[in-house]
């Protein structure tokens, strides 16, 4: 691996972990589609559960049924609250600063839309200009597409080699940022063939990044 120049982190799933906050937002989502198309919550949960077998994410799923991707992030975020379910963090929010003050770029890449990833973002003690880069939906076809991730790359001016991917599910964003030659860790109890490294928490995985900086100097 070359030189390390870019950390790029999944959001939801990776940089926290709230069941309720799944849970609540995994019912807005069936309720909201079901409203757009029509249809009752329970054929709307049904539909998104066919779609995301094959397609993997909401937010490919939601486009094959025909609604627009970014209408529907803005209206989801008008309806969920997630600082209501995710406390803030404030030893990620001095990772990721440190990180950005050592020369290393920072990248948050999302399938939400840019309003509800602020908001989760803030719900964490973050803001958005923590950030060099925040890829969301709103600009880029979602994970796994490569689109985001080869944006990503592009305007940090770094190549795929010099980039680390954390994220928490290996199908959906691992096995792209692999793929495209970048380093993974996976965050959770899970392992993969499709990550570098595998740990249990963000704070874990946080404190492997500076490790491997170290490493690499």
């Amino acid at each position: 691996m070359g030189r390390i120049k870019l950390v790029i982190f999944d959001i939801d799933g990776t940089l926290y972990e709230s069941k309720e906050y799944e849970v609540e937002l995994g019912r807005t989502i069936v309720n909201l589609i079901g409203e757009m198309l029509g249809i009752s919550a329970e054929e709307a949960r049904r539909l998104l559960e066919s779609e995301k077998k094959t397609l993997l994410t909401v937010s490919s799923s939601i486009t094959r049924l025909g609604l627009d991707r970014r209408q529907f992030y803005s209206l989801l975020a008008e309806r969920i609250e997630p600082s209501s379910f995710i406390a803030p963090d404030p030893l990620i929010v001095e990772e990721i600063r440190s990180l950005r003050a050592s020369g290393v770029k920072v990248a948050a890449h999302t399938n939400s839309g840019t309003l509800l990833a602020s908001k989760v973002l803030n719900a964490l003690g973050l803001k958005t200009e923590d950030f060099d880069i925040v890829m969301t939906s709103d600009e880029a076809e979602p994970k796994p597409a490569p689109d985001g991730y080869i944006r990503i790359t592009e305007r940090a001016g770094v190549s795929p080699s010099e980039a680390v991917y954390v994220g928490d599910r290996p199908l959906v964003e691992l096995r792209t940022a692999k793929t495209l030659g970048m380093t993974t860790i996976m965050v959770g109890q899970r392992r993969s063939t499709w990550a570098d490294y595998s740990v249990s928490t963000i704070h874990e995985a946080l404190k492997l990044i500076n490790r491997l900086i170290v490493e690499d100097a």
